[in-house]
Order: C-alpha cells, then sequence, then structure tokens
C-alpha cells in the first residue's frame, strides 16, 4: 500500500540518485542485457524523421544513406584528399586540444578548396562563381547551382538572400514548404509602430559601450547611420520607420552583446509568418543515439556559426523597421539583428539549407543537428576527425563564417545547454548552469521566507528546460509553480459608492480593469470574495445584493503581482530535491529502448466511500494465460492518508487512484526484471482515464493529489531506469483492469487455474 512516507522519500538525499541505471558493465554484458529485453531500438533508421534543423522531411540519422544517390561523392573525396594532404586533420585535433580564434584553413586554402567546388559543379552543367554579394558573406550563385544539382526543396532561398528578405511586416512571409504551415491573421494597419530615442537600462546605463556595440556593427556592414535622423528615415520609407531600443547583455564569462528590442516598437508582432520552425531538442539526441549499436564508440564535431542572424540581409524597402537611437544619433539596420522575429526564422531556414546539404556531402554513416547556428555532427570514432575537418572546409568553401573558437572535435563535447559524452553515451549538465542553478535553489530552500518572483521565475524556466532531459524530476515542478501562481490576499473595506465603481470596473473574470481613485484597489487584483461569501461570476448574489455593514462592504481580492512570493513547506521540499539532483550531476543516458514485448494495464474505480485499484500485465507480446500476472486491491477512507482524500467523496479522486494504479503496476512489473545498464528503458502501460494519461505523460499537473501520484511515478522511474508512458484505452477495451479494480476475481482466478 502507498502511504504518506513513501511519497515523502522523494524528497530525501537518497532520491536525488537520479537519472537511469547507468553502468560500468563492459560492452559484451550491455549487449546481453539488451537482447534480454526483447527487439530493442537497434534500427538502421527511425520510422519517423528526427528533428535536425533541416525541415519536416529531413531526419539527423544518416545510419544508412538516405538519398537515392550519392550525388557529392566525387567532391567530398576531392576535399577529404585535400585536408590529408594539408596535413588539416592534426590542426583540428590540436586545435580542440587548444582553442584558439585563429581559422583552421589558410586564404591560398580556402581559394584551393572553392575553385574545387566550381570545378565540381560545372562537371556536373551547373556553371557559377565564387563572388561574394555586399553585405553577405555566402557564395549565392554557388548555392543556387548545388541547390539545382541537390534537386534541393528549398531552390527559391539563394535568390532571396542575394535581394533581400522580407520582415513579415508589410506582407506575410511565405511557407517555404519545408515546415508545418500555420494559420495566420493579418492585420494591414502600420500606425501601431512608434518610435523610441534612448535604450533600455542596461544600455543606457553604459550608453558609450552601446553606441562602441553599434559602430561595430555599422563597420562590419550589418547597419549604417543615418545622418539626417528620423526626418532621414522617414524620406527613405515614410510610414515603415520603426525605431526599438536597445540592451547590452553579458553572460557571466562572456563579452558584451548588443540586444535589440523589436517587440516595443510594434514590429516583432506585427511580424506574420506562415509556418512554423521545428528544431532539434535533447530528444532528437537521445532518439538519434537509441538507433545506435549497444558499445559503439562516437566522435563528434561541434561548430558554431559566427554572427549568424546578421548575415541575412533584409529587403531595402523593409530596413527602416530596424532603426535604433543611441545618443541622440540614429542607425538602421540592413541585415538581420538580434532580437527581430524574423531573424531566428531567416537563419533557421539558411540552416534548414546547409544542414540538407551536409547531408548529402557527408553520406556516410552519420548524425548532424542544426539548432539555429549552432551545430553538431555525430561520426564513428574511427573516422570523425576527417569527416570533421571535411566537413568544415565544406562549410568554409560555401562561404559560412564559423565562430573558429567554439570549434571541437572529440568524445566530450557541449551542445544546447548539455555536457554530452559519446563515448559513454550520456549527458549532464555543464559546470556553468550547474553553478546557477544551484545558487538560485540555495535560495528556495528555506521554509517560510520570500524571495523574488522574478528569482523563482528564473529558476523555474532553467529547471523546466533541465527536465526536458531529466524527465523525472518534472512533477516536483508543481510545488514550484505554485508558489508563483498562489496570490496574496489584500482585504479591503469600500463604502457603498467605491463598491458600485469597482463593480464598473471588473472584468468578465473578476479582475480590475483600472486603479480604483478614491480607494487602494488596483489594475490587476482579481474579486475573490465579499462579506466571505466567494463570487464566480459578474452575475453571483453577493454583487448584485452585497450586505452592507456600518456603510461598508468587506472585500477579499487576490493580487498577482507582488513582487515578493513566500515559500512553503512544499516548495522548500522540491527546492531540496532538485539541488541534490543538481549538485550530484547524476549521468543522464542517451539511449532508450523501447522493447516490442508485454502488455499491461491498470484501472481504478471509486464511489463515495470506497475506491479500488487493480491491473495485469504479461511479458510476452501475444497475451498467453499462463504467464499473466495480476493485482487488485481495496481502498476504504481508513487505509489511506488524508491527502489522498482530499475532497468530500473518493469519486472526486478518481484520477489519482488512477495514478496510484499506475504507480502500482509499474513497481509490480519491473521489481523481478534487470533493466540494461547505461540505458532507459521505455514501458506503455494502457489507462483508460484519459485525464490521468495526459498528465502521466507531460510527467506534470497542478491538481493535487494527482501530482503527488505522479512525483512517486517520477521517483520509481529514478530507482528503476524506466519511462512510464502510460498509452490511452477505452473502458470497454480495459475490461480485466476493471474487474480487477471492482474485484471481480474469478475470472482471473478461472484464467490460472485453467493455465
Amino acid at each position: 500500500m502507498l502511504d504518506q512516507r513513501e511519497l515523502e522519500l522523494s524528497c530525501v538525499p537518497q532520491a536525488a540518485e537520479l537519472g537511469a541505471v547507468t553502468s560500468s558493465a563492459p560492452p559484451a554484458t550491455a549487449v546481453a542485457r539488451l537482447d534480454s529485453v526483447g527487439r530493442g531500438a537497434i534500427a538502421p533508421r527511425a520510422e519517423f524523421p528526427i528533428p535536425d534543423g533541416g525541415g519536416c522531411a529531413s531526419s539527423a540519422d544518416w545510419l544508412a544513406p538516405r538519398g537515392a544517390r550519392d550525388l557529392l561523392r566525387d567532391l567530398r573525396n576531392q576535399f577529404q584528399a585535400l585536408v590529408v594532404s594539408w596535413g588539416a586533420v592534426g590542426r583540428l585535433q590540436k586545435h580542440s586540444r587548444e582553442p584558439s580564434d585563429e581559422m583552421l584553413f589558410s586564404a591560398m586554402e580556402v581559394s584551393e578548396a572553392r575553385q574545387t567546388l566550381l570545378t565540381f559543379l560545372a562537371s556536373k552543367g551547373f556553371a557559377c562563381s565564387d563572388m561574394v554579394s555586399p553585405h553577405q558573406p555566402f557564395l549565392l550563385d554557388v548555392w543556387s547551382a548545388l541547390g539545382a544539382y541537390c534537386n534541393d526543396v528549398d531552390c527559391s532561398l539563394p535568390p532571396l538572400l542575394a535581394q533581400g528578405v522580407p520582415t513579415g511586416v508589410v506582407e506575410p512571409i511565405p511557407a517555404s514548404g519545408i515546415w508545418e504551415p500555420v494559420c495566420t491573421e493579418v492585420d494591414s494597419q502600420l500606425d501601431d509602430l512608434s518610435i523610441h530615442v534612448q535604450p533600455w537600462r542596461s544600455g543606457l546605463d553604459r550608453e558609450d559601450l552601446t553606441l562602441d556595440l553599434m559602430l561595430k556593427d555599422v563597420a562590419a556592414g550589418h547597419a549604417f547611420e543615418l545622418l539626417g535622423g528620423e526626418a532621414e528615415a522617414k524620406l527613405r520609407w515614410g510610414d515603415l520607420v520603426a525605431a526599438g531600443k536597445l540592451g547590452i547583455a553579458q553572460p557571466p564569462g562572456k563579452k558584451p552583446r548588443l540586444i535589440g528590442d523589436g517587440t516595443v516598437s510594434g514590429a516583432n508582432s506585427r511580424c506574420v509568418i506562415e509556418e512554423k520552425v521545428r528544431l532539434p531538442t535533447f530528444e532528437s539526441v537521445q532518439r538519434f543515439m537509441s538507433l545506435t549499436q549497444p558499445g559503439e564508440c562516437w566522435g563528434a564535431l561541434n561548430f558554431d556559426v559566427g554572427g549568424a542572424h546578421k548575415l541575412v540581409k533584409v529587403a531595402p524597402a523593409e530596413q527602416g523597421l530596424s532603426c535604433f537611437v543611441v545618443k541622440g544619433r540614429w542607425f538602421a539596420y540592413r541585415s538581420c539583428y538580434f532580437g527581430c522575429r524574423w531573424a531566428a526564422y531567416w537563419f533557421s531556414r539558411v540552416g534548414a539549407f546547409l544542414v540538407r546539404h551536409c547531408h548529402q556531402f557527408l553520406w556516410v554513416k552519420h548524425g548532424f543537428f542544426l539548432y539555429v547556428d549552432d551545430g553538431l555532427a555525430l561520426f564513428p570514432a574511427g573516422v570523425c576527425p576527417l569527416l570533421a575537418t571535411s566537413l568544415l572546409l565544406f562549410l568554409v568553401a560555401l562561404g559560412v563564417p564559423l565562430s573558429w573558437e567554439k570549434v571541437r572535435v572529440g568524445h566530450l563535447q557541449s551542445w544546447i545547454g548539455w555536457s554530452f559524452d559519446w563515448g559513454l553515451g550520456q549527458a549532464e549538465l555543464p559546470d556553468n548552469k550547474r553553478q546557477m542553478l544551484v545558487g538560485l535553489l540555495q535560495d528556495l530552500t528555506s521554509a517560510r521566507r520570500k524571495v523574488p518572483r522574478k528569482h523563482v521565475e528564473r529558476c523555474v524556466g532553467l529547471l523546466a528546460w533541465f527536465c526536458g532531459g531529466a524527465y523525472w524530476l518534472k512533477p516536483w515542478l508543481q510545488s514550484l509553480y505554485q508558489v508563483l501562481f498562489k496570490p496574496v490576499c489584500v482585504f479591503r473595506s469600500l463604502s457603498t459608492g467605491q463598491f458600485g465603481a469597482l463593480l464598473a470596473k471588473l472584468t468578465d473574470g473578476l479582475y480590475v480593469s483600472q486603479d480604483l481613485r478614491d480607494c487602494d484597489v488596483l489594475r490587476g487584483w482579481k474579486l475573490h470574495s465579499v462579506w466571505n461569501c466567494p463570487v464566480s461570476t459578474l452575475d453571483s448574489e453577493p454583487l448584485r445584493t452585497p450586505r452592507v455593514r456600518q456603510g461598508s462592504i468587506s472585500c477579499v481580492f487576490y493580487d498577482y503581482s507582488q513582487d515578493m512570493v513566500p515559500c512553503n513547506r512544499a516548495s522548500t521540499w522540491a527546492a531540496q530535491f532538485f539541488l541534490r539532483a543538481v549538485e550530484r550531476q547524476v549521468k543522464i543516458p542517451l539511449r532508450v529502448l523501447e522493447p516490442d514485448r508485454g502488455q499491461a494495464a491498470a484501472d481504478a474505480f471509486a464511489t463515495q466511500h470506497h475506491a479500488g485499484i487493480g491491473g495485469w500485465w504479461c511479458p510476452s507480446a501475444d497475451v498467453r494465460k499462463s504467464e499473466v500476472s495480476w493485482f487488485s486491491e481495496q481502498l476504504v477512507p481508513a487505509s489511506l492518508p488524508a491527502w489522498l482524500c482530499a475532497k468530500a467523496t473518493l469519486q472526486q479522486d478518481i484520477a489519482s487512484f488512477e495514478g496510484v494504479a499506475q504507480l502500482c503496476l509499474l513497481v509490480a512489473r519491473t521489481g523481478c526484471e534487470d533493466t540494461p545498464g547505461g540505458y532507459t528503458l521505455r514501458l506503455r502501460q494502457l489507462c483508460d482515464n484519459s485525464g490521468t494519461a495526459a498528465s502521466a505523460r507531460k510527467k506534470l499537473t497542478m491538481q493535487a493529489p494527482l501530482c503527488y501520484a505522479l512525483q512517486a511515478i517520477g521517483f520509481h522511474c529514478c530507482a528503476l531506469g524506466v519511462c512510464l508512458d502510460p498509452q490511452h484505452v477505452a473502458g470497454v477495451r480495459n475490461e480485466w483492469a476493471d474487474d480487477l479494480s471492482r474485484n471481480r476475481l474469478k475470472a482471473l482466478i478461472q484464467l490460472e487455474e485453467s493455465a
């Protein structure tokens, strides 16, 4: 029976031994264990594309070639011969050990590589030049020829880059066809564009630095100064002028960076893009690694495109939407700037073009990902240095500027905020993020202490990202979200006249739309009750006929805007749990097994004073009566902890009992099994409660006591090295589990006897 103590175990130090189980067993043992769980996840390719930044149809996994023809084979061989003859492979390995901003290839080598590329394309009937247009570095003539030769799905991109891309403000940016189209609403009015003549506080406090960084962008050709100021801007672009605000961002240990705010000027909100970009995630890497052979050693190349957003030139007629003012001097960006909504879209589209052609260039067994401007290529360890060097030469030949100080090759890599060990097939938090989270969490471990709301928001944001990999921790976010969502109660006594003014300013959701002038009731507060009588709508009785005592009406408001929020016991437990997890730096396996074996289902039922849970499982894919195991447990309020009987009747908490049934089934079916070391085992279980199944898949709910059941599931998933994947099934097809939850055991007993 699950009791309060078992759930509280999730907050003790032992629970911080996080992650699916890792193993120090030799590869042979790992293979034997893999065979013991059935088919496993070894396959030549993913059943569905793994997001790689190259578009919906592109997939990161090229464990087997995905193209019909190796179109760039001769070019690849020539580039490999070049890097070997130059000794560039050794240079890359040395560069990874001793990073610097020095380019790996000399100007003469780059020129020879480009000439090789031009000769190759000409031999295929696509003559082109290595001309570079002003204010962007790409060899767009080569891009057009390469796209045509490879029959790329986005051949219209190079001409768009040459003439300047639209911002989506004047007209929507049409879908390219490489991502999912989305429905958009277009507003033809431009009167909400505005002009701001001062930076944000971060830029204003260091205005000389802001101007210096702006002038560096001018010197690099990304922007230009409007000597005539606003008058010149209006003369050039008419109504298409929007001046945002500049700010400076400087993370610890990094150089200051200029950020433009195009939202405050109205330009970002008017940008309409008719498709949604799909980028790779931590799960994308897990999906790729899960396809690889156990014991197989991989190496990786990590690179970053330098100044990515500013490499895309904006159409001259729309450059007035990217104006900024520093110390009274007007500037306009001719390229996309960091902070405008269209910048991320356009470089993601440029990146997608590169991803698809890098796959074609590499061809042999590999994986490739590009998250906006952050690239990752995976190769079998033995050929990693040669393929990595050849790929870098290919990118340089296309005119892609790289941040050479960030280029690394080897089996230890940092990418999209994680530190990866490709040799062991695991990931962990990098030191800088770990230290940041430790500092944030330490301030939340004292109960009944008030902390800044922004501090909690920042901590929750980082933890939500962290739980994208450490998924078993996600249920504990509920306690921290609750701190943010829990309002402060404000008591006010209003006169009848003030109460009438309040009614006039209440929205349908009972929020105050404006400050009341003659009393301390503020905009954003929500009316909760009048004379201790809760109100739910504007037609509630306490609002229509309020009680008046000595000329006053007592009201309670909820204030969600307090700068300081109090920590409580639950949030303190959650913060301590997360803190132990982060401090111990537990490894997250990159391989996830989804065995095609076994069936399992659980169910729960409840009446006013009686509840029951039950479930069954069979280790074989074809359910054999002789192999079915089951459990059945009947529950009454006296046998349950108070937190699981939170509502008036047990039936009102049926979703929570469904969660407990799933937990008991998970523990029962995995208790006697040996999960494979270094892997996470994904187990499916049937559930006929759609709400519980959805919450368990998301691994998060704000509803108590279901949230506690999910925390217990997370705790046991951590201990067992598994991931629970509940699947919804109609109740009519969940009869065995339904009978077990209702203590109807006759059919199951007869089943066992017949076996």
